[in-house]
């Protein structure tokens, strides 16, 4: 049988040789498609399964953020015995961290302070060191490969003493107890270098937050787990006998908490100051489901010229229907050439896969490969026989289902069943692609959209320069501002200096809680709070639309004034108006009085993802209880000379502070389009590359199916020009159908596409709109390209002799 099935499809591949090069070519592209998206898939799944206890670690986090309260870890160890270990995990420094051997020195962002039994929970490889000590001393460091050949070189790092120097933090001496291997790509947070947690300058109880996992006992309950805490929560927040801060002043009876699988967090997890970045599971349905209509695509084309050409071979199912064959016998023949021709297209779009990836990788910034295992073999002759059977299925069901009689005489009374479903093909093809088309226009105006919004604030020429080694205590409270802006701005090219604590782009959480003093009926409200100088609005471009800047209240000493948005007046319900008291309190730092001295218009320091929320602006004085420096120095340009600019700052910067590293970035860089919208542009490459491919695998069946109908009507056409037609006349009436069936798919694919690009734009709180044009335009695109393809073939047949095709009538 076998055999059998094997010599007629190479004698029909070999005499057909135009439609099995297009059934091949299809399936091979729509397979390879599949393929590529399903790799891409798998990387996105595999994120933090190479832990010994992936499936027992779990995130503890309270509120929307993904960290905790830092006391509570050891707590939770010791009162819930399905809780076997607690790692404690938080940064050294956001803005970066110095570390000198002898007379090298550079800086390293990627440091993190660490619980020692760290490496008990996490499987993190070590090439030197001892994994169970390596952070027991609060001297110790464990290093990445890379940063011990940059300190060591080739000698042997073990014992090697580190000068550090993080943040405001005095610099101290650590010793190298581990060297850590290379790290797997698949985590959701990276890092370079481990410092013990018990080394952190400013004590346990005053960090306020830790990134905390936990390793659950293996009959653990997760959910009745976190139940049990959240009753637990409230009664870990009373100062103790020695009046410790930590905890916060807390009346409910039960706080909200979350655990979270390590595993879930990369696609699941987006919260506020998350380790690192992470992904939508959402995304991956929607590559999921291109990658199957993809491949639908190229089974439909399969199907389509399969019962195009069933007029041709229905003598042979009439022979072989009396010369004994049933129905399932034939079922079998024409299902088992599917599955070969399957195989050949698989064989085809591993091909393409292995081309191709490295193209695909660089659109998505992955390093994907083909594993040539069981698995993958396995995987690949299930769709063989998916894709082969599917293909398959149409032709066989109908070829095989009339009586040897009809189908020696005639099949045209059952063409046109046959017809309609090769229609409804077309149609189902053609919508696909303009859907695809269309939402692939969408992502690509929203992405244009956020790229040239005004965010509220002059992005241009203005550069940032990490300032938090700058020593401003040696200045008095009075100068300690002034003299340094001054210094800068003696050269003409830097127009403003500022000092902040945090720029547009950077995610942060400062909060004060607000109430007017005033207003009896004034509830506590809670605004995110920015702490900037007096020259931050003039520097950035803010515009103030009420009251006074801090240049006048600096000025006139009024060092508690502070500056609301308009979205942070809206929420106190105090509208354009200033002058209102108010009482601050930022938690167990201080409780102050103050004034609202101003009102700025609503700017955007986060992306377009998230709506502007209410944001105050205060003074980073001593006087607010949270320190006299800034983190960032900001400075307006000049376009002009621009290098020899920065020079001068890395001058003077070496003057403020001879330990800081010169690092400088541009705010329209910081704010950073690729960084934040790296999914959806990722989304856009993605739609745009596959929806391509729809849209060639549309066309390519809908060449084949139009060189099919006009052979079969080169003969009518003949007639027709002896009789006067015109080749306009002829291509008129051969592209009519499919002209046709091509505007039904854009009318099918106008709201699918339309729900479908209004849910990949739900994720934007700023957005464009949809646009009632945007599926006709690509449905127009989709016509102008099948006018092309069956104008073609049909031109090609009228320009023919007609005494060439009657010759033999």
């Amino acid at each position: 049988m076998f055999r059998n099935v094997l010599l007629i499809t190479v004698r029909n591949m070999r005499r057909y040789k135009l439609y099995s090069a297009i059934n091949i070519a299809g399936l091979s592209v729509g397979i390879a498609c599949c393929l590529m998206i399903g790799l891409l898939i798998e990387d996105e799944l595999r994120f933090d399964r190479f832990h010994r206890y992936a499936d027992r670690i779990y995130r503890f986090s309270t509120g929307n953020r993904p960290s905790t309260h830092a006391h509570l870890g050891p707590k939770l160890v010791a009162d819930f015995p399905d809780i076997e270990h607690a790692v404690r995990i938080m940064r050294v420094s956001v803005a970066g961290t110095t570390i000198a051997y002898r007379d090298r020195k550079f800086t390293e962002e990627e440091l993190l302070y660490a619980t020692s039994n760290f490496f008990d929970v996490f499987s993190f490889p070590l090439v030197l060191g001892d994994p169970g000590t390596a952070l027991a001393s609060p001297d110790a460091i464990v290093i990445s490969q890379d940063m011990a050949k940059r300190c060591f070189g080739d000698v042997d790092p073990l014992g090697k003493a580190l000068a550090i120097h993080a943040g405001k933090s005095s610099e101290r001496t650590v010793r190298v107890t581990g060297v850590l291997g290379e790290l797997p790509r698949h985590t959701h947070f990276s890092f370079h270098g481990l410092v013990p947690y018990a080394a952190y300058p400013n004590g346990e109880w005053e960090n306020g937050t830790a990134y905390t996992y936990l390793i659950l006992g293996e009959n653990a309950l997760p959910g009745e787990l976190a139940e049990k805490i959240s009753f637990w929560l409230p009664h870990q927040f009373t100062p103790d006998d020695a009046g410790d801060k930590s905890a916060s002043r807390v009346r409910r009876s039960r706080i909200p908490c979350r655990l979270m699988p390590l595993t879930d967090i990369h696609l699941h997890s987006h919260l506020e100051q998350e380790l690192g970045l992470n992904r939508d599971i959402k995304e991956l349905y929607v590559f999921g489901s291109v990658g199957f209509l993809v491949l639908l695509i190229a089974c439909a084309n399969y199907m389509n010229l399969a019962t195009a050409r069933s007029a041709n071979r229905a003598r042979e199912v009439g022979l072989r229907k009396v010369v004994g064959a049933d129905r399932w016998q034939l079922m079998r023949q024409f299902q088992g050439e599917a599955v070969l021709v399957a195989v050949l297209a698989f064989a085809a779009g591993v091909m393409l896969t292995e081309m191709f990836l490295p193209i695909l990788n660089a659109v998505v910034g992955r390093t994907l490969s083909i594993t040539y295992g069981g698995r993958f073999l396995c995987t690949l002759g299930v769709g063989v026989l998916i894709v082969g059977l599917l293909s398959g299925s149409y032709p066989a069901f109908f070829l095989t289902r009339f009586r040897p009689t009809a189908m020696m005489k005639d099949l045209s009374r059952s063409m046109p069943r046959s017809a309609g479903f090769r229609k409804g093909l077309i149609v189902f093809q053609f919508a696909v692609a303009i859907g695809l088309i269309g939402a692939t226009i969408v992502v690509m105006r929203q992405l244009h959209f956020t790229k040239n919004k005004d965010l509220g604030f002059e992005s241009r020429d203005v550069v940032i320069l990490d300032s938090s080694k700058i020593d401003y205590d040696v200045y008095s409270a009075e100068h300690r501002f002034g003299t340094i802006k001054d210094e800068l701005r003696r050269n003409p090219s830097i127009l403003k200096v500022s000092l902040a604590f945090v720029v547009p782009g950077e995610d942060f959480w400062t909060g004060t809680e607000f109430k007017l003093i005033d207003v009896a009926e004034s509830k506590p409200t809670r605004i995110k709070t920015m702490y900037i100088d007096q020259d931050y609005l003039e520097t950035l471009g803010i515009d103030l639309i009420a009251g006074q800047s801090f240049k006048s209240a600096f000025a006139t000493r009024s060092y508690n004034g502070v500056i609301l948005n308009e979205s942070a007046a809206r929420e106190m319900g105090i509208g354009r108006t200033t002058g209102q008291k108010v009482h601050m309190n930022l938690g167990n730092v201080v409780e102050t009085d103050g004034t609202i001295v101003g009102i700025v218009r609503d700017f955007h320091i986060r992306s377009l993802h998230h709506k502007i929320e209410p944001l105050a602006l205060r003074l980073h004085l001593d006087k607010v209880g949270v320190g006299g420096h800034g983190r960032y120095l900001v400075a307006r340009l000049r376009p002009q000379n621009v290098p020899a600019t920065l020079q001068f700052l890395r001058d003077k910067l070496a003057e403020f502070a001879p330990s800081q590293h010169f690092r400088y970035t541009f705010l329209d860089t910081y704010f950073d389009f690729d960084e934040l919208y790296q999914n959806e542009t990722r989304l856009m490459r993605v739609f745009g590359t596959f929806s391509g491919l729809a849209i060639f695998l549309a066309f390519l069946g809908l060449f084949g199916l139009a060189h099919f109908t006009t052979e079969n009507r080169t003969r009518e056409i003949g007639i027709r020009k002896v009789l006067g037609a015109s080749v306009f006349n002829v291509v008129s009436m051969m592209s009519r159908d499919f002209v046709f069936l091509v505007i039904i798919a854009i009318v099918i694919a106008w709201p699918v596409a339309y729900i479908g690009a209004e849910a990949l734009l739900r994720n934007f709180a700023y957005r464009v709109d949809v646009g009632w044009w945007t599926v006709p335009l690509s449905g127009a695109l989709a016509l102008g390209l099948a006018l092309l393809t069956v104008g073609w073939q049909a031109g090609r047949a009228a320009r023919a002799n007609p005494a060439d095709v009657l010759r033999h009538e």
